[in-house]
């Protein structure tokens, strides 16, 4: 596709769901679907287009949290601009999250910013992942939004105000998309989505055919949310998780009695371990590097080689049950996930146990969003649960684990 601008055209291979959405002439845009399957590209993709064959306009990208923001929508929109040679960093406000592109504004902000939300008007509005928004936000925007609404989400709950309000209207294009919609997708994000077909088959309905459905036996159903990690915490460690088409994982993890804080580091694919080394050191100061970390010991050249960088790393204990009862003894804690962690928020929201063919829970966590539990177990059974392995290993019966009291998600703070 060709768009023509001042002095240049911005050209690019369009999308099936890009051409859904520029050929949608109704005011409200419901794109709903799989996992990876370029809603919130496209939708951006629209805006850039339409920015460019239009002057003065406002276009508002909203999400519940800022910190998802800026890790989701805000990031790709600024790629796409990258990619297309077309991104000037003087018209870049980073502080306010405001991009002018051709004479419009591209506003970014999170759904708990009233001043912005209620307070001003604008041409067209994204709500990115709409589903963690409630009626009211939507309320809210549509009488101040002049000409589109588009909302994007994967439909992983049975029951959901977009289909009862906002899918039924006359003025509403409903698009459904799963990855298949997506010609530009890694062959390796298509096999890790295809595997949840054995390894969940709600989760296959839900992220892979972009199916209503409901996510049901979370390993850690129990988490909440907090704006910032501890500035003084008793006990620190950190957990790394290996990978290349997975992603590596850097957490920082403090405890405090039986509360457990995480802070997400690191969560990047495609990178390599010669890669991984020098970022490493920017994520863990030199001053901190004596604090143990504990690695998958599936990958021992991987700690032989960060070892040898000057880290005090430590294979992760994968005995026999490791897993069962790792899993087990941390959730003898709270956990407290920041804000800031998107990544980890998103696997601890999705990490479930597997189910046979007749639904029944097995005693087997499935990979899919493994990735920030595994980098938090190692450290926390490995160092901190010798006592209970001990007790384990001596009498397993007479093994009580603590209760916590239960702790819903805490979105709102």
């Amino acid at each position: 596709m060709k768009t023509q601008t001042t002095g240049k055209t911005l050209q690019f291979e369009a999308s099936p769901l890009f051409e859904a959405i520029r050929d949608a002439n109704t005011r409200n845009i419901v794109l709903e679907g799989g996992a990876r399957s370029s809603k919130t590209y496209s939708a951006l993709m629209y805006f850039i287009t339409d920015a460019f064959t239009s002057f003065n306009k406002d276009y508002d990208i909203i999400r519940e949290t800022l910190p998802a923001l800026r890790a989701s929508a805000l990031k790709d929109f600024i790629d796409i601009l990258k990619s297309k040679g077309i991104y000037d960093e003087a018209n870049h406000d980073m502080t306010n999250m405001i991009y002018v592109l051709h004479g419009c504004r591209f506003n970014f902000y999170s759904a708990d910013d009233t001043q912005k939300l209620r307070g001003r008007k604008r041409h067209k509005v994204l709500l990115n992942e709409a589903n963690e928004l409630d009626i009211d936000t939507y309320r809210q925007v549509a009488m101040r939004t002049i000409e589109q609404i588009i909302m994007d989400y994967n439909p992983s709950a049975e029951e959901l105000w977009i289909y009862d309000h906002v899918i039924p209207r006359n003025d509403c294009t409903f698009i459904h998309s799963t990855y298949k919609d997506n010609p530009f997708l890694e062959q390796s994000i298509i096999e890790e989505i295809e595997r949840l077909q054995d390894d969940d088959p709600e989760y296959w309905k839900i992220y892979g055919l972009g199916k209503r459905g409901k996510r049901q036996g979370l390993v850690y159903p129990d988490f909440s949310i907090v704006p910032d990690f501890p500035d003084v915490v008793p006990e620190m460690l950190y957990g790394l998780d290996f990978g290349f088409n997975d992603p590596k994982v850097v957490l920082k993890i403090g405890r405090l009695n039986r509360k457990i804080y995480i802070d997400e580091l690191l969560y990047e694919r495609g990178m390599t371990r010669e890669d991984f080394i020098p970022v490493l050191k920017t994520l863990i100061p030199l001053d901190q590097r004596n604090t143990e970390q504990y690695a998958d010991s599936a990958d021992p050249e991987s700690i032989e080689a960060i070892y040898r960088a000057g880290f005090n790393i430590h294979p992760a204990d994968k005995t026999k049950d490791s897993v069962l009862t790792g899993i087990e003894y941390v959730k003898a804690h709270q956990i407290f996930i920041t804000a800031r962690s998107v990544n980890v928020i998103k696997d601890f929201k999705n990490y479930k146990w597997k189910t046979d063919k007749n639904g029944k829970v097995l005693d087997v966590p499935i990979h899919s969003f493994s990735h920030a539990p595994d980098a938090l177990r190692y450290p926390v059974f490995t160092h901190w649960g010798h006592e209970y392995r001990n007790m384990i290993q001596g009498d397993a019966e007479s093994v009580m684990i603590p209760q916590m009291e239960a702790i819903s998600v805490a979105l709102n703070y």
